[in-house]
């Protein structure tokens, strides 16, 4: 029986909270949703984070994330 539409995307939002949860990378309920912010980042840059990222199994947006958190807390 296929899946029903609303059934294959609740299935993929349980599939992305499950890996957020377990990366530890998740904002706190205080933070309110992600919102999509753009920066200008040349393309060698870009490459070097996605490998750097990659081997750690995390994704971009999710290391610059953790990365700014991390610089925020130690220089507050």
């Amino acid at each position: 029986m296929p899946l029903k539409r609303g059934d294959a995307r609740e299935n993929i939002s349980e599939s992305v909270r499950n890996q957020v949860s377990e990366s530890g990378l998740h904002s706190t309920l205080s933070d309110g949703p992600l919102k999509v912010r753009n920066i200008r980042m040349s393309d060698p840059d870009w490459n070097r984070l996605r490998h750097f990222f990659g081997e750690r199994g995390i994704s971009v947006s999710a290391g610059i994330r953790m990365i700014v958190r991390e610089h925020l807390r130690n220089n507050e």
